[in-house]
């Protein structure tokens, strides 16, 4: 393992041996310069701390610490004077040192603030790190439009990122809306802490309570262990509870609990935890009238909407599906291995025709298919129309169905059947997004299906099982 380095800059050789010896037998790499220029040009991005002489000849102490600020804006200086000259102690603090050591000096207290101010540096190299590794993993420009609706949205996510505000987050399936989330954190003063995801819909009420909250060994029989909840792995950082609509009455008082109060506890426990998070939520339902319907309590909702940010269904910003196309083919361009170098005007027409019920999820997905199958370096329409979207000719299933001579329950059963199969046609077996096209609650469309006696393998060849996906 690679020693810490420390410059030590004094035009003194006694004073610089004396520092060498000091830290070097606690461990350090100390680096020697005789003045500021030899100290300048021995600095590098290894160096995590500089103590320098206040006073030498040439490039003095503090020439040595503003160019070395202006080259390592985070690194730490540290200055040393003598008694009697105290106020180049606080003019060095003015400039920007860290701190000052006076001669003569114990060496006791060097080796107690060194390693202080060495441990603060690591962190603060160790958390710039991490949050350039964080950028490079998400960019706000993962969030493509030109249209007002989205520079919008972007401009109130760079106002309220660093805020602790709750922010609610609208739209449709499929918009999305965990991109924004994911925006709010990364761009944030909490990025460099958890960001964890949990969406309401996908788990069963009877164990989301645990996946929150965590549990307690023997709480319930499952229980064969003591388990964290997600508020607690989101410590310091921010937990975006997805679907949020879709939980159930009690759990929303206890989320509203988490909102006012900052705590909560874990199944089978009576110990109070406290917790530090932002809370973002999102739902493709309407709140306003859940709460009509006594389905959404009126409170938690006021909670969660601090800050609301509602994104558009993609057929409501068509001017957007040119670039976002642009993006998706140069996304699997990467990951797949082609190069297709665009789209024909006619596919991008098709593109730009089409209603998009799954919203830009299935964009995407629709743009995948397309690179995967596609004979040339550009996207033609017969590539969009025979591999991505399933068009209906005239004389289509729905349409052959209102010519033949049924009785009338099942003439009405078929149309149905023929509504919902096309549904999951069109959202590519996303359940939301199926439920969301033809105006329907998924408990309803569950209900429907059953009914109507539909197998999975007759509702599209990308028919999921039923597990709800991000938004």
């Amino acid at each position: 393992m690679a020693k810490e380095r420390i410059l030590v800059a004094d035009d003194e050789q006694k004073m610089r041996e004396s520092l060498k010896d000091i830290l070097a037998e606690e461990g350090y790499d100390v680096v020697l310069a005789e003045d500021g220029r030899s100290a300048l040009a021995a600095l590098d991005e290894t160096i995590l701390l500089v103590i320098t002489d206040a006073k030498m000849p040439g490039m003095d102490g503090f020439e040595l610490l503003r160019q070395s600020l202006k080259r390592h804006p985070n690194l730490p200086v540290v200055m040393i004077t003598a008694y009697g000259t105290m106020q180049l102690a606080v003019e060095a603090m003015r400039e920007g040192a860290y701190d000052y050591i006076t001669k003569p000096f114990d060496p006791e207290r060097i080796l107690h603030d060194v390693r202080k101010i060495v441990d603060h540096a690591k962190k603060t190299r160790e958390n710039i790190r991490l949050r350039e590794r964080l950028a490079k993993e998400f960019d706000v420009s993962d969030i493509v439009g030109d249209s007002p609706q989205i520079k919008e949205i972007l401009d109130v996510v760079r106002r309220v990122a660093s805020t602790p505000s709750s922010v609610l987050i609208c739209g449709q399936s499929g918009t999305g809306k965990e991109l924004v989330a994911k925006a709010l954190h990364y761009l944030g003063d909490r990025a460099s802490q958890p960001f964890v995801i949990v969406n309401c819909a996908a788990i069963p009420d009877t164990l989301l309570e645990s996946e929150l909250f965590g549990h307690k060994k023997g709480a319930f029989t499952d229980a064969i262990a003591d388990k964290k909840g997600r508020f607690e792995e989101a410590d310091g950082g921010t937990i975006f509870l997805d679907e949020i609509g879709d939980m159930s009455l009690p759990l929303q008082s206890k989320i509203l609990r988490v909102i006012q109060e900052r705590e909560f506890t874990r199944i089978g426990e009576t110990k109070t935890r406290r917790v530090d998070v932002r809370i973002i939520t999102a739902t493709n339902k309407d709140l306003p009238e859940a709460i009509r319907a006594g389905q959404f309590r009126e409170d938690l909702y006021f909670r969660i909407n601090v800050i609301n940010i509602t994104v558009p269904a993609l057929r409501e910003r068509r001017g957007d599906i040119p670039p976002l196309v642009e993006h998706f083919i140069r996304r699997y361009n990467h990951s797949i291995g082609k190069k297709i170098t665009g789209i024909t005007d006619d596919a991008l027409r098709i593109l730009m025709d089409y209603d998009w019920p799954g919203n830009i999820r299935e964009l995407e997905n629709l743009i995948e298919r397309a690179v995967i199958f596609a004979n040339d370096t550009v996207l033609d329409a017969e590539t969009i129309r025979s591999n991505v979207l399933r068009w209906q000719p005239p004389g289509s299933d729905i349409e052959s169905l209102l010519e033949k001579e049924m009785p009338y329950k099942e003439s009405v059963e078929a149309f149905e059947r023929e509504l919902i199969k096309r549904a999951f046609e069109r959202s590519r077996g996303h359940f939301s997004n199926a439920a969301d096209a033809l105006g329907l609650s998924r408990h309803a469309l569950r209900y429907q299906i059953t009914k109507l006696g539909l197998q999975a393998d007759q509702l599209s060849p990308w028919s999921h099982s039923g597990e709800e996906e991000s938004s």
